[in-house]
């Protein structure tokens, strides 16, 4: 076994949220670190801890980062841990439709019986539960639809949609100047 250690230049942008600021509490504190070095971006912040790292180092790095929107920063650094209700309604609606057995009045009755079954419950936190109340709801009303807890949509709750927008629109515009304060240069133009 080897033991070592590492001193990496590693670029820290922080952020700190203002009581004067507009939605203050949304997110307090929050800390990027970029390692240009290794290709990695990991944030410690109240809204929850998040790492990933890329295969471009140096330079290339920061311009991945710059060009990085909510999207992307989402697809890369959070996981899909909430249960979308509403994409996972429209999905079993588009699903009744295209068995083409049941009228749009029928349709429609279906899926208020079940909003009003997920209602009753908090599904947020819960694909599993979610997926067993859409399969006791397709046997109550004889439904044939095959694995459903295929149409349980997940999607990404309020803290990683937070720490996005924070990165988008206050951390993403000022890479570049840290990166050039660190001395990270372009190795393309020298």
């Amino acid at each position: 076994m080897q033991v070592g250690h590492s001193t990496p230049n590693i670029i820290r942008l922080i952020y700190r949220q203002d009581k004067s600021d507009p939605g203050y509490g949304m997110c307090l504190w929050a800390d990027f670190y970029l390692d240009p070095e290794r290709g990695s971006l990991m944030i410690m912040s109240d809204r929850g801890n998040y790492g990933y790292r890329w295969p471009e180092k140096g330079w290339h790095f920061i311009q991945v980062l710059e060009g990085m929107d909510k999207d992307y920063f989402l697809r890369k650094m959070c996981a899909e841990k909430k249960v979308d209700v509403e994409n996972t309604i429209v999905r079993l609606r588009e699903a009744l439709k295209d068995t083409e057995e049941y009228t749009d009045l029928q349709i429609e009755q279906y899926i208020d019986h079940l909003k009003d079954t997920f209602e009753d419950y908090d599904l947020d936190d819960s694909p599993d539960l979610t997926g067993y109340l859409v399969t006791e709801w397709c046997d109550e009303y004889r439904i044939d639809l095959p694995d459903a807890y295929e149409y349980v949509k997940m999607g990404y709750g309020y803290d990683e949609i937070t720490i996005a927008e924070i990165f988008e629109k206050r951390i993403r515009p000022i890479i570049r100047d840290a990166a050039e304060g660190a001395r990270i240069r372009n190795e393309d133009t020298e």
